[in-house]
């Protein structure tokens, strides 16, 4: 499943080489919602989650079923930023976890239809030279029982949402500085435990939540061997713990154990 800009939504079937298109119909009610789609999810039941920039969440299963909306409502609320979905998460009880453009985290409860928005759990701790900046959420990794990590326009995040509690992360720079709201992208867990955190332009983090150790490889122009760019759009890890690093400027692979990068252009 592919979420292309401005194209909606694309199915690929590499076995047979296969491609089924999937656009917006306005005039069907039940057609894919919106063209712009920012992320997709596919959950343990096999239902196909897909976040827009305007519509919320939809969701149908992957074999054909209509597209249902999942629209935040809640008066006082923006709601072009309450339904701007950047990513999405399901937790270990099968809610989702919404992270939007400008609306901050959020939770829906698909037996109840419920959100539950966490914005006034994370306004206390942000910068207060940030705070009436909208909190833009793009990336979410799971921790134990039910904390997640939270990549964000302000900084890195852990919440504890049972206590409904969150921690801010100084970020480490290069040179060892600490850099309280760093503004961040994607965020990958991988197997050990660690996180992947890409930014705007300060690089690629990897973060060591046991040891608090942190790692920053950036771009260096003099050095074919770093990574692209310093903007990372996502990461992923491959089956020999490899981090595939989709920056700005094409695709990278980087090994952690060596430090190695390799570049794909």
């Amino acid at each position: 499943w592919l979420a292309l800009w401005h194209q909606g939504l694309v199915r690929f079937d590499p076995a047979r080489n296969q491609i089924l298109e999937i656009a917006h119909t306005p005039d069907l009610p039940a057609s894919l919602p919106e063209q712009r789609l920012t992320t997709l999810m596919v959950d343990r039941s096999g239902l196909l989650w897909l976040g827009g920039e305007v519509r919320g969440v939809a969701t149908t299963h992957p074999d054909g079923a209509p597209f249902p909306y999942l629209l935040d409502l809640e008066a006082g609320r923006n709601r072009v930023d309450a339904n701007n979905i950047r990513v999405l998460k399901e937790s270990a009880d099968g809610r989702l976890w919404l992270g939007t453009e400008g609306d901050g985290l959020k939770r829906f409860d698909p037996a109840t239809g419920n959100f539950e928005s966490f914005a006034d759990t994370f306004h206390p701790i942000l910068d207060p030279l940030r705070r009436d900046q909208p909190l833009r959420v793009l990336g979410l990794a799971p921790d134990e029982g039910d904390k997640l990590w939270i990549s964000s326009n302000q900084g890195l995040f852990r919440l504890d949402a049972s206590r409904r509690s969150v921690q801010r992360i100084p970020l480490r720079t290069g040179d060892g500085a600490r850099a309280e709201s760093v503004s961040l992208r994607g965020l990958l867990r991988a197997r050990d435990g660690s996180l992947w955190i890409g930014s705007y332009s300060a690089g690629l983090a990897h973060y060591f939540p046991a040891s608090g150790d942190w790692h920053v490889y950036r771009h260096d122009p003099d050095d074919e061997d770093s990574l692209s760019h310093s903007l990372i759009n996502t990461t992923f890890e491959d089956r020999r713990g490899r981090i595939l690093v989709g920056t700005l400027a094409g695709l990278d692979l980087l090994d952690p154990t060596s430090g190695r990068i390799k570049r794909f252009h």
